[in-house]
């Protein structure tokens, strides 16, 4: 009776040390030894009912760019870069959809234009925030190593 409560305590452990990798977040990254690959981010605004990148985007993009730029030339590397773009808030679900798409659309564009290889690049759509003001962005995430 001993050993199979030892089992069963065994296997117990092994299932919730599973459930706790399976916690919905992925992990983050390993963050690069090298200070020129930090974390480089940036939110791009857009007008309501608007994918229209606004004269203030590119230089944004192009810091991003140049921030990428510094890693790979300290020996780093570009991992990816992840654009996630969210609808205005009073925007209805068929319309949000083709805002977010809209949105991501144009900021990979610029971001092409810059010289971020294309297959580097993904798209995810944003959960809208309920009450959030100024949701009508795009978040650019930069994965350096």
């Amino acid at each position: 009776m001993a050993m199979l409560r030892s089992v069963l305590a065994g296997a117990g452990a092994l299932v919730l040390a599973g459930c706790a990798s399976l916690g919905g977040e992925a992990p983050a990254p390993e963050p690069s030894p090298r200070a020129e690959c930090a974390p480089a981010t940036a939110t791009i605004y857009f007008t309501e009912e608007s994918a229209t990148l606004q004269p203030l985007s590119r230089p944004i993009l192009e810091d991003l760019v140049t921030r990428i730029r510094a890693c790979e030339a300290a020996g780093g590397e570009l991992r990816g870069v992840v654009v996630t773009g969210y609808p205005d808030r009073t925007a209805g679900a068929g319309a949000a959809r083709a805002e977010m798409d809209a949105r991501n659309a144009r900021v990979r564009e610029a971001l092409v234009e810059l010289g971020v290889p294309t297959a580097r690049i993904t798209t995810r759509l944003g959960r809208s925030q309920r009450g959030a003001i100024m949701q009508r962005r795009a978040e650019v995430a930069a994965d350096l190593y």
